[in-house]
């Protein structure tokens, strides 16, 4: 069993929200960890949800990211307190994970400004063949396929 399976699903997402709004107010992991008196790894580790946060360093570091302690579990739960399918976290995390890449809260913005229907459904082809021919040239696991080994 890999470690990102191992993962449990609050502390991954705990992690997604830390690192998404990091990136959103632009602060270096180095930044975060000495606001909250860790090490830039360990804020790495709680992005990755590799380790657990506790609950006084996720007090700290809502305060250091200028958000309340129930930021963190945002999306986590539906309205009737039941613990959402696979398919919503997943939309949970294409969210923030795009918001949190390089770029990605930019591109959502402008995305969102254009009205035209067929704009956006030519946008959205664009970007999907761009990623479909970078995922034939790179393979799933992103290793450029001239740099695989091949099996004998």
């Amino acid at each position: 069993m890999n470690q990102r399976s191992s993962v449990h699903v609050v502390d991954r997402h705990v992690g997604e929200r830390i690192r998404a709004r990091r990136r959103l107010i632009q602060m270096s992991q180095q930044s975060l960890a000495q606001a909250i008196g860790l090490t830039f790894q360990q804020v790495q580790k709680y992005e990755h949800g590799a380790n657990r946060v506790s609950a006084s360093k996720l007090f700290e570091t809502a305060h250091a990211l200028g958000v309340p302690v129930g930021y963190f579990f945002e999306g986590l739960s539906q309205s009737d307190g039941s613990a959402p399918d696979g398919k919503e976290l997943q939309q949970i995390s294409l969210a923030q994970n795009l918001m949190a890449a390089p770029h990605g809260k930019a591109l959502a913005q402008a995305f969102l400004k254009i009205s035209r229907g067929g704009v956006r459904r030519q946008i959205t082809a664009l970007a999907q063949e761009i990623a479909a021919a970078e995922t034939e040239a790179t393979g799933e696991d992103g290793e450029p396929r001239s740099k695989r080994t091949r099996p004998a």
